[in-house]
């Protein structure tokens, strides 16, 4: 017959064997060496982070020098190509040249024949509207110049255009003085026509009898713009 003494110590046992068992430790380094390992450790990390630095340090230096000699190619080929423009254009500096002085004188023209009137299209005009029998004798225009203004009118009631016609005319009968300013207001380019008077002529003849004066005005209808200048792309 078997009994249940025998099963303690073998409980006990495993008990016993399921306890860590832990050794002691002490460090029996004296303090100036166990001092002297943490200073190595912390020298060599600072050896590290100054390498790291020096690393750094270097690329950045690297990359702008690398930077600075892209640059200077760059502006050195910008300055290859306007020297090699300033080449190509010295062909063409004479029509430079050339091309200001035409304009200096377009505009000198201009300025010189701002003020004209083509004035055998206007003598015609002039010739048309005579009254019958009646005979121009002369003719005197005063009128602006590149130097010089218009001239007023003698007459307060009429206004001063470019010029002023004074003429005179021989006449067989009394002309239809009204008529006759009519018509020569009618031309375009005249205004404000007078017939200033109608008298017996000092040279009167069997022919033309009276002597007839008078005056026109000439506005800027009658200009002639042929040298003004043109607009860019016009011809």
């Amino acid at each position: 017959m078997k009994t249940s003494v025998l099963a303690a110590p073998a409980t006990k046992t495993r008990a016993a064997a399921s306890i860590p068992y832990t050794m002691p430790q002490v460090n029996l380094l004296p303090d100036d060496v166990r001092h002297a390992r943490t200073l190595g450790v912390v020298k060599r990390w600072v050896v590290a982070s100054v390498g790291l630095t020096v690393f750094a340090v270097g690329t950045v230096a690297a990359v702008a020098q690398v930077q600075s000699q892209t640059a200077d190619a760059d502006l050195s080929r910008a300055d290859a190509e306007t020297a090699q423009l300033l080449v190509q254009q010295q062909p063409f500096a004479e029509v430079t040249v050339l091309k200001a002085e035409l304009d200096l004188v377009s505009a000198a023209r201009t300025s010189t024949f701002a003020h004209e009137v083509l004035w055998s299209d206007y003598l015609g005009a002039l010739v048309a509207v005579t009254p019958s029998g009646v005979g121009i004798s002369s003719l005197d225009y005063r009128g602006a110049s590149p130097l010089t203004a218009a001239p007023g009118s003698p007459d307060p009631l009429v206004a001063a255009g470019i010029g002023t016609v004074s003429f005179t005319a021989f006449a067989r009968e009394v002309p239809d003085t009204a008529a006759w300013a009519e018509a020569l207001d009618a031309v375009p380019g005249f205004d404000d026509a007078r017939i200033d008077a109608v008298a017996v002529g000092v040279a009167a003849t069997a022919d033309f009898r009276y002597e007839v004066s008078g005056s026109f005005q000439v506005d800027a209808g009658a200009l002639s713009h042929r040298f003004d200048a043109q607009p860019e792309g016009t011809s």
